[in-house]
């Protein structure tokens, strides 16, 4: 009989109190994890406004896709890559459509007019192609073959190193892709 009468002021006590713990893990877990947000403008070197495309590497630098080049920012300064006609290493069109990092660290740019590889050793591209449709979205599979969609289904050859297109119908734009765990594509 007394087990009944002091339960009610068991569980008073722990809805008093569950708060106050709540409040401190929240606390605890806030102070481990500090956010900081910066907002980056032209004055800072983005190149245009129009953000297309963000992702981390596994450095953590920011790359920044935008409609006018792409921005690679390491929380100090901005180094922007552009087209230049007289370069053949440069980007391969100032529109950047897709952005990826492989599981080789690879970086992968997809532009209006091409695909290329950032190569981090001479800080440029190398251009894999400029003959192709719009890409917007580069994945890879669990056997490591880089696959890009948007106007066209396409994957790199690593041996031949170029971008194979696959026939496909209907013929319909893809906007994004996903690949789960089997492989399939979505």
């Amino acid at each position: 009989n007394n087990r009944f009468q002091s339960e009610p002021l068991m569980y008073k006590f722990i809805r008093q109190i569950t708060p106050l713990l709540l409040l401190l893990a929240s606390l605890a877990m806030s102070a481990n994890n500090s956010y900081r947000f910066i907002h980056i403008t032209g004055n800072d070197g983005l190149s245009h406004q129009q953000v297309e495309h963000l992702m981390q590497d596994h450095k953590g630098e920011i790359w920044i896709g935008t409609r006018n080049g792409l921005q690679r920012y390491n929380g100090y300064e901005i180094i922007s890559y552009f087209n230049d006609i007289n370069n053949p290493n440069s980007l391969p069109h100032n529109t950047i459509t897709a952005l990826f990092e492989d599981s080789r660290k690879r970086i992968w740019v997809a532009t209006d007019k091409g695909v290329c590889l950032f190569r981090p050793e001479s800080n440029d591209f190398n251009v894999i192609t400029s003959d192709y449709k719009r890409m917007n979205s580069i994945i890879e599979t669990s056997s490591g073959k880089i696959v890009f969609t948007g106007q066209q289904l396409a994957w790199y050859d690593e041996e031949n190193q170029c971008i194979v297109n696959v026939e496909r119908r209907p013929e319909s734009y893809i906007i994004a892709s996903a690949i789960d765990s089997n492989d399939n594509i979505f």
